[in-house]
């Protein structure tokens, strides 16, 4: 990172932070997309003792008093906590472990602004569909695909034979035209997956920081799931989802890169080789969903107490001072 760049994202990340300490404990007042949010709970098997049927949902204003109480900081967040609405748990033993990391993050402001922060880059519209990872069909491999393999080894069979043979410098033209066409024809799969491929690499990296800090969550499956997602990580840093240079020079050499994806194919390749690694890491996308979700739904809870003046009455002060804790009756 050139030292502009750097200077341009600390200021970035001050003003992000001014917003969050005007904002916290006020309402969101951001438009929601509920097809979006309820995605997550839809592609996601319940394992809770009730699940909220649509008609319930609509029978209670779901939708308003979830528009209420959410003060989340991350897409993957926000439908965490509406999944959590729509699949009410009876686990008392879980809700009092829901309820001290509430407690952590209104107790400890700089620990709570310092995640805040490191969560608003998944703030993005394009995080909603990272919970299309979670589909048991994300695209299928074309039966005719192995003929991409074939080819890659005949041109750089032709490239080591050309420097013996230079004639077949020029018989190189037809394959690296073919190959410029195959190139482009995946962009229209890539197009599908330009949304959610770099998002869920920005939910990688941001679980990694989490995880240094001491923050009162799980980390052991986190922790599994990174691990198994490295060639995921690998595999996505070979594909180009359109970024363009800042200048000529930038431009002229990301063409270049291009160029040589394409003759060689590395991009095809590298796409379908993040699927196949996807279809086996569903679950590990899944604990890395939740693992950012519980940490936001415990601080939006914790924003939504702050701005609840029925949270500072004297029946909720007493109790946490006599047992040292405050109710758990419910999530909230």
């Amino acid at each position: 990172m050139s030292f502009t760049a750097y200077i341009i994202k600390k200021k970035r990340q001050k003003k992000t932070l001014i917003q969050l300490q005007a904002n916290w404990g006020k309402p969101n007042t951001n438009e929601r997309n509920f097809d979006l949010i309820e995605n997550f709970s839809l592609l996601t098997t319940s394992t809770s003792f009730y699940l909220l049927s649509k008609q319930t949902i609509l029978d209670i204003d779901l939708h308003d008093l979830f528009t209420f109480i959410d003060r989340t900081n991350s897409k993957p967040g926000q439908q965490f906590l509406f999944n959590k609405l729509v699949k009410p748990t009876n686990d008392i033993p879980a809700l009092e472990n829901f309820n001290q990391q509430v407690n952590f993050f209104a107790e400890n402001k700089a620990a709570r602004e310092e995640t805040q922060l490191l969560l608003s880059p998944l703030n993005h519209h394009d995080a909603y569909y990272i919970a299309n990872l979670l589909k048991d069909k994300l695209l299928d491999k074309p039966g005719w695909a192995w003929l991409f393999a074939v080819d890659s080894i005949v041109v750089i069979v032709m490239l080591i034979c050309s420097f013996k043979f230079p004639v077949l410098f020029i018989w190189l033209m037809i394959p690296l035209a073919l190959n410029i066409f195959f190139h482009y024809w995946n962009k229209k799969n890539t197009e599908k997956f330009i949304r959610s491929f770099p998002q869920l690499d920005s939910l990688i990296n941001i679980s990694k920081l989490l995880l240094k800090k001491e923050l009162p969550f799980e980390k052991k499956n986190v922790q599994q799931s990174i691990s198994r997602l490295k060639g995921f990580q690998k595999k996505f840093r070979l594909l180009n989802f359109g970024q363009a240079g800042d200048n000529d020079i930038a431009q002229m050499m990301l063409l270049l890169v291009e160029l040589v994806k394409a003759f060689f194919l590395i991009e095809i390749h590298s796409f379908f080789s993040s699927l196949k690694e996807l279809r086996n890491k569903r679950d590990d996308v899944n604990n890395l969903i939740n693992y950012i979700g519980s940490i936001d739904a415990a601080l939006s809870t914790a924003a939504l107490r702050a701005g609840n003046p029925l949270y500072t009455t004297p029946v909720f002060t007493e109790q946490k001072r006599i047992t040292g804790k405050k109710p758990v009756s419910s999530a909230y």
